[in-house]
């Protein structure tokens, strides 16, 4: 009689622990997993912003330099590589077309060896 009460009581003793415990393991995962994903969308905030910083600073440098070019009226192919190196880097960062028109107009002129 003590016997089978005994081995009741170790069972629910023993249900109870294990339900404490996989409960525990369930949050602290739960809590990890929260503390990751917070701290990866702030990866990728910072990661967009960065992003968007860089193509602005490619859309001032595609722009002043397409203007210099434009007033001088011919292009060198030097000037030609770096503002392709610099739109290129620009419209894969989401640029629009405004540096493309500028970049374009650009192209359309002609080009000399040597600046004079």
């Amino acid at each position: 009689m003590w016997h089978n009460y005994i081995v009741e009581i170790n069972a629910q003793l023993s249900a109870a622990i294990i339900g404490t415990v996989v409960a525990l393991i369930t949050g602290l995962f739960k809590w990890l997993g929260n503390r990751s994903t917070k701290a990866l969308l702030e990866q990728l905030e910072e990661q967009k912003a960065i992003r968007n910083g860089i193509r602005s600073l490619l859309k001032v440098h595609l722009l002043k330099e397409c203007n210099r070019i434009l007033d001088q009226g011919y292009m060198t192919v030097p000037e030609r590589n770096e503002i392709t190196s610099v739109f290129e880097s620009y419209k894969n960062l989401g640029g629009n077309g405004t540096g493309e028109q500028i970049y374009n107009e650009c192209l359309r002129l002609p080009f000399k060896k040597h600046k004079d």
